[in-house]
């Protein structure tokens, strides 16, 4: 909707968040900011007016530790539909993250290592101190990353089953309906 999501509008709203942050009533500012986008051309275009709004942070990401919502389950991180492959070729490679600060669900673990896998993510996550601030697309049935409508909100990372509407939104992304992953490792 270009009445609500254009260039103005993201404009005030990292306006916002960079001088005023987001607060609760009373004032207290909260640590933590989730940036919600639609999909991934709402979420390149965030990050497209960030770098022209305020290019002194531009690339400035020494510090910054990452962990992403989610990953095709199995998946190599290798593979051209990989969100492993994705970060690195559209984000990573142009900032200066360093490399063990960068955090991704692995898509190729055996599944009887998930559940320790997904724990462990969850620490990390924890001995970071948490997450400040998440860019994250909504899809078509509401779901937020690829927690799908059946999710518990108190739920953790973990491996999830991808609904039938969700793969076929996904198939234009591989050769055909049938690539498309059943599972994910999804926070």
């Amino acid at each position: 909707n270009k009445w609500l999501f254009n260039k103005d509008t993201v404009d005030k709203v990292l306006e916002h968040l960079m001088t005023r942050g987001m607060t609760v009533a009373g004032g207290d500012r909260l640590g933590k900011t989730i940036v919600f986008a639609k999909n991934q051309h709402h979420a390149e275009f965030i990050a497209e007016r960030f770098n022209a709004n305020y290019p002194h942070h531009k690339g400035a990401f020494a510090r910054v530790i990452t962990f992403n919502l989610d990953e095709y389950f199995p998946i190599s991180p290798d593979d051209v539909h990989s969100y492993h492959r994705w970060m690195h070729e559209v984000f990573f490679s142009h900032v200066n993250v360093a490399a063990h600060n960068i955090h991704i669900p692995e898509g190729t673990i055996r599944l009887e290592e998930a559940q320790d896998f997904c724990a462990d993510y969850e620490q990390l996550i924890r001995r970071a101190g948490g997450i400040d601030l998440q860019i994250l697309g909504i899809g078509r049935t509401g779901h937020i990353g690829f927690n799908e409508p059946s999710s518990s909100l108190a739920s953790r990372t973990r491996i999830k089953t991808l609904t039938t509407r969700t793969r076929e939104d996904n198939a234009p992304f591989f050769a055909s309906p049938e690539d498309v992953p059943y599972h994910v490792i999804t926070m």
